[in-house]
């Protein structure tokens, strides 16, 4: 490959990148912070992403009051496509954003939580809660 090409590309991939990674939270809110009302996440470019009210309620309610100093939001999802064409969402952080997640998905939840959501379970989540997830991708 042609050097200068070469580097164009990694500048543009890198350019690209900065850029995305610009749209992330980067800060969290737990479920208790919703429950005071709070709605607004900072993000790392320095805009405010706010949750929508109906989905702070609908996930305050669904989760056990116990749990609400331990889980938080926003979910980031990671976009995986494997060689073999298999799609996946994988749950990033802690074992509670696991646990959120069961709960958001399964309506209970479980000691080790939900770590992947196939298709399917991405895109009913993302049709009830369009302000709380945050999905990245693997090159």
């Amino acid at each position: 490959m042609n050097k200068g090409l070469e580097k164009r590309i990694i500048a543009k991939y890198r350019r690209d990148a900065a850029r995305l990674s610009a749209l992330l939270p980067q800060s969290r809110l737990t479920i208790e912070d919703l429950n005071r009302g709070e709605r607004r996440i900072q993000l790392y470019s320095g805009d405010e992403h706010i949750i929508d009210d109906e989905e702070a309620r609908k996930i305050i309610s669904l989760v056990p009051p116990y749990f609400w100093r331990l889980m938080s939001v926003p979910i980031i999802l990671k976009y995986i496509k494997y060689s073999d064409g298999t799609r996946k969402y994988l749950v990033m952080g802690d074992i509670w954003q696991k646990r959120l997640v069961e709960i958001l998905v399964t309506g209970d939840y479980t000691s080790q939580g939900l770590e992947e959501l196939e298709v399917e379970d991405f895109t009913r989540l993302l049709s009830k809660y369009k302000t709380i997830i945050f999905v990245t991708i693997t090159l």
